[in-house]
């Protein structure tokens, strides 16, 4: 297994490249940072909400004559 550190030099490292490593027992693992972890999380989680899309694509089509200002919106 390669150490983080000498994978990671500060400079040519994105963000969103995964990093492997050696995992517990053989498995393989991919370091990601934090906030692409929790994207992912939301992202599956919005996915999983039974018709969320199709009222979204609904709201998205109805023309913004019809939209509700933001301020008479009851939060």
């Amino acid at each position: 297994m390669v150490a983080i550190n000498a994978i990671y030099d500060g400079s040519s490292f994105k963000p969103v490249d995964p990093v492997p490593a050696g995992g517990m027992c053989g498995g393989r693992v991919v370091v990601i940072p934090a906030d692409d972890y929790s994207a992912i999380m939301e992202t599956l989680y919005l996915k999983s909400v039974e018709g969320l899309k199709e009222s979204l694509d609904t709201a998205d089509s109805e023309p913004l004559s019809e939209w509700i200002p933001e301020e008479k919106v009851c939060w």
